[in-house]
């Protein structure tokens, strides 16, 4: 129940358990007798957990009851907030939700912390993964950025705190001690501020990352929309054509475009 308790489901779930002897029988009169928001809803958690099954089987990779709770509220509110499906008391809670944050393009750090973007790109036909970042001072000026793939078929969460991990332990190791990391995937920055443990791939992330955070007490990490994250978007996808690990030190041609206009 902790994954329907996500989607604000369990009082539409809870008084109908004892009423049905199957799911699907279930799932039928969910759908004829509830509004399109919350069958919309129980279908994408349905898929979530479809997904999770899958990897399981063929990956050996399994997400928590939490997790896939957390994944299908995410993929909710972005497919329905895009739809315009939400009511403005929904819409106010969803902008909470988005950091209370209206702006739509990158926004320099405060005086005396760099900020560092980071993301992860998939690639199906290729089953690798990559990732991208980029620190920029609070002028908006480049500093320093970088790539890396892995032959591997991570899910979207690994990935995303991936990217996080590697753009933390440069950061660390270039001799930043002030900087706030941003990533769109309110997933994973919301795991890494929770106080759940688990023994998953992605868990085990999580919790490197949080051993980065308690010894790098100046370092945060924050909730971006795609739209203010696009230069560590294009890196991760520009990773697959780079075959290998790259750290740039001068603007690569593939960001110097969104650079400047994110300037202006």
């Amino acid at each position: 129940m902790e994954a329907w308790n996500h989607m604000g489901l369990n009082h539409v779930i809870q008084p109908r358990v004892n009423s049905f002897h199957n799911i699907s029988a279930l799932i039928f009169d969910i759908c004829r007798n509830e509004n399109n928001q919350v069958a919309g809803k129980v279908a994408v958690i349905l898929w979530c957990l479809w997904q999770n099954r899958n990897n399981c089987v063929w990956n050996n990779s399994k997400l928590s009851a939490q997790q896939i709770g957390m994944q299908a509220a995410h993929f909710w509110h972005e497919w329905a907030t895009v739809q315009g499906l939400l009511g403005d008391q929904q819409q106010q809670e969803q902008q909470l939700l988005h950091d209370r944050s209206a702006e739509q393009k990158w926004q320099p750090p405060p005086l005396g912390y760099v900020k560092c973007n980071a993301d992860a790109s998939f690639f199906e036909t290729q089953a690798a993964t990559g990732w991208g970042w980029c620190a920029r001072d609070q002028r908006g000026r480049f500093l320093l950025a970088g790539t890396n793939i892995m032959q591997a078929k991570l899910n979207t969460m690994e990935g995303e705190a991936m990217a996080i991990k590697e753009a933390m332990s440069e950061m660390i190791q270039r001799g930043f001690s002030h900087v706030i990391f941003e990533s769109d995937s309110k997933v994973v920055v919301d795991a890494i501020s929770s106080s759940q443990v688990g023994i998953s791939e992605f868990s085990m992330l999580i919790s490197y990352i949080k051993s980065l955070l308690v010894s790098n007490p100046n370092f945060e990490v924050k909730f971006v929309k795609r739209q203010a994250n696009m230069v560590a978007h294009s890196l991760a996808r520009a990773a697959y054509s780079m075959t290998s690990r790259r750290i740039f030190e001068l603007i690569s041609r593939c960001i110097d475009h969104l650079l400047l206009n994110e300037m202006n």
